[in-house]
C-alpha cells in the first residue's frame, strides 16, 4: 500500500491565507491565539466568552497602509474600529485647521496592540481626528456589519459589552465637548 503525502509551502505574508485552509474549529483557535494579546489591550474585551472571542477574531479584516497614508480623516463617517497589528500610527491634532497633514502636530503615537475608532463606531459620530501611518502599518478592522452580526449571534453578551463601552466612551465624549 502506498501513502501519498502532500506538502504545501507558502511565502505568503498574510497569515489568513494559511489560516483559511484550516478546518473551521482550528481556524478559530488559530486566529484567537494570534490576536489574543492585541484584543486584551482593549479593556472591554479582556473577559469575553471564548466563543464570542473566536467569532470576533474571525470577523477581523487585515488592511495595509504605507508610510504617510491617511488611515482616517477628521469629519468622515466612522463605521469601523481598528486594532494596530503591525507598525505605528499617529493621531494628529484636530485643532490645527487646514494646514497640510504632514505639518500637523502629533498628539499621540500608537503602537502594536493599540486601538482606535471605537467612539465613531459605537455612537455613529464622525471621526474626531486624522490618523496617519508612520510606518508600513497593518490594521485589523472590525466594521459595522461585523459588529451587527456579532450582536445578532451573541445578543446578551454584546448588549453587555456595548453598554460598558458606551458608558466609558460617553464620559470621554463629554470631556471633549468642554
Amino acid at each position: 500500500m502506498m501513502t501519498i503525502i502532500h506538502k504545501k509551502k507558502t511565502c505568503e505574508a498574510n497569515p489568513d491565507a494559511f489560516i483559511n485552509t484550516l478546518s473551521p474549529p482550528l481556524r478559530g483557535e488559530m486566529k484567537l491565539a494570534l490576536y489574543r494579546n492585541m484584543l486584551t489591550k482593549m479593556p472591554y474585551l479582556r473577559n469575553l466568552d471564548v466563543m464570542l472571542a473566536e467569532a470576533l477574531v474571525m470577523k477581523l479584516k487585515s488592511v495595509n497602509f504605507m508610510k504617510s497614508d491617511l488611515i482616517m480623516r477628521v469629519g468622515e463617517p466612522g463605521d469601523w474600529l481598528a486594532f494596530l497589528e503591525e507598525g505605528t500610527a499617529a493621531i494628529l491634532d484636530p485643532t490645527c485647521g487646514d494646514i497640510p497633514i504632514e505639518s500637523k502636530r502629533i498628539i499621540r503615537v500608537m503602537e502594536i496592540g493599540d486601538y482606535f475608532g471605537e467612539v465613531s463606531l459605537f455612537f455613529g459620530t464622525r471621526r474626531t481626528a486624522d490618523v496617519m501611518a508612520m510606518t508600513w502599518t497593518i490594521l485589523e478592522i472590525l466594521d459595522r456589519d461585523a459588529w451587527d452580526s456579532l450582536k445578532r449571534d451573541f445578543f446578551e453578551e454584546m448588549q453587555e459589552l456595548e453598554t460598558s463601552i458606551k458608558a466609558d466612551t460617553s464620559s470621554w465624549m463629554k470631556s471633549q465637548r468642554k
